[in-house]
């Protein structure tokens, strides 16, 4: 009887230690789980903070139908993927008389004119936007856009960074 109590008592202590051992290896997992999606959240935000762009300035030529947009890189690394930059106008649509989004493709509906100086001169665009400076935009605008309306733009680089402006009175 002594033999048996004593084995099963063996056979308790093995089945409680796998099970510790089991919890710290998952609670393990949990912490190191953790720490990672931590960091790629830090990660992220301090690429944020390094890609951080706004429009300074935004107005409309009707007679061209053209839309100049000045964006300003307030972040700390050139902005050189433009083709995976969403430029995204809402607009009142004179043809259906209800307000339209439309996603403008860099190269066809948009392009960077050139780098603006301080004093307001324009030198060429060499293929990105260094951090600090700004870049004229000028983007081609549908036919049937009411130029007496509103019109927001929202710009978001590859970053994930939105900037948005608005038009009042299509002005």
């Amino acid at each position: 009887m002594g033999f048996s109590v004593t084995m099963s008592g063996v056979i308790v202590l093995a089945v409680v230690f796998i099970a510790v051992a089991t919890s710290v290896s998952v609670i393990m997992k949990t912490y190191t789980t953790s720490i990672r999606s931590l960091e790629q959240i830090i990660y992220k935000n301090v690429e944020l903070e390094r890609a951080t762009i706004y429009i300074k300035n935004a107005y409309i030529n009707a007679t061209e139908g053209n839309l100049y947009v000045e964006l300003q890189n307030a972040g700390s690394l050139d902005l050189w993927n433009l083709p995976s930059t969403d430029f995204l106008i809402i607009y009142w649509d004179s043809s259906l008389n209800s307000t339209k989004g439309e996603l403008l493709s860099y190269g066809t509906n948009w392009t960077v004119k050139g780098i603006m100086t301080s004093n307001g001169s324009l030198y060429g665009y060499s293929g990105y936007i260094p951090p600090g400076q700004t870049a004229l935009i000028v983007a081609y605008l549908p036919s049937n856009v009411d130029y007496s309306k509103d019109i927001r733009i929202d710009i978001t680089n590859s970053f994930g960074f939105v900037t948005t402006y608005e038009i009042i009175g299509g002005g």
